[in-house]
């Protein structure tokens, strides 16, 4: 299980342009519980909930002022008439989409309002105690980072995770604000932050400016993790399948057989020899449900 942290500017970038588009963050939603573990400091919640307005109106205001003119030094080619059509018919679109979504601003039923509170709802919260934030406003004061212009609220996201994450886990830290990045690379973690990790959590720390660059490293390799898990389960229930000694228990077994959508060349052929050979499971190769199972899987859609 990874333990991940994804700063607020990576949620708010939903709302504006970015390389982390809702594709990205709708892999979490399959990942979270059971791959990882997103850790949700309340300061988090909070920035997103509160700045979730000025990210929209910056957005839209790129969005709303985009029109397309036509010069004069094209108005004499022949197709400049299909062209003029087309252009008013796009604006047209673009009119009518700006209203559908400032409704949508104002009902909170954007698509990027909607993954976020399904992925929020999976997270594992972090309350803000009143000592989190006295330690955070010590810190900034003391001159530690993270925390600059006399905010703090990064200090308490830093602390609330030195908090939270058990110790001698490593943790994902994704996030683009200058507060956390090396002076000298942004494209490394600040080392004072770095080495208080280590040292505190016995556990190391790894650092992606944005969520793209995150899976692009880990996501494969999450899921070949799981296909071996399934695979394992598979060969499991064969197993059960082979040694079945009762009609009752093969129609459970293949019940959860059921639940697999794939299966290797030498996978099918178990199954099908499993029903030559063992009579509780040939016996009844005509029920529905073992049917059905048979027949998906000798069509190759099971």
């Amino acid at each position: 299980m990874k333990n991940v942290f994804i700063d607020s500017n990576i949620w708010l970038s939903l709302y504006s342009f970015s390389s982390d588009d809702l594709t990205q963050f709708t892999k979490l939603n399959g990942l979270v519980g059971q791959d990882i573990t997103i850790w949700l400091p309340e300061q988090v919640r909070n920035e997103v909930h509160r700045n979730r307005e000025n990210k929209i109106k910056d957005t839209m205001n790129r969005f709303e002022s985009w029109k397309f003119e036509l010069p004069n030094i094209v108005k004499g080619y022949s197709q400049c008439e299909e062209l003029s059509k087309k252009v008013t018919s796009l604006m047209t679109h673009h009119r009518n989409m700006v209203d559908q979504i400032k409704d949508d601003i104002v009902k909170k039923t954007l698509h990027a309002d909607n993954v976020i509170k399904d992925i929020f709802s999976l997270c594992s919260s972090i309350p803000m105690a009143s000592e989190t934030i006295d330690m955070a406003f010590y810190r900034y004061k003391t001159g530690n980072p993270p925390g600059k212009d006399n905010k703090f609220g990064d200090a308490i996201n830093w602390i609330s995770l030195l908090k939270a994450v058990p110790q001698e886990q490593d943790l994902f830290f994704i996030g683009a604000d200058g507060d956390f990045q090396s002076i000298i690379d942004k494209d490394r973690f600040n080392q004072f932050l770095l080495d208080e990790w280590k040292e505190t959590k016995k556990s190391d720390l790894f650092f992606f400016k944005s969520l793209t660059e995150f899976f692009n490293k880990h996501l494969q390799a999450i899921k070949l993790k799981n296909e071996l898990i399934a695979d394992n389960e598979k060969n499991s229930l064969i197993e059960r399948l082979e040694n079945s000694r009762c009609f009752a228990s093969t129609h459970a077994i293949v019940a959860k057989m059921s639940n697999f959508k794939t299966w290797s060349k030498e996978q099918r052929q178990r199954i099908l020899d499993t029903v030559d050979n063992n009579s509780q499971v040939g016996g009844i190769c005509e029920d529905d449900d073992i049917a059905e199972f048979l027949e998906n899987l000798r069509n190759g859609s099971n």
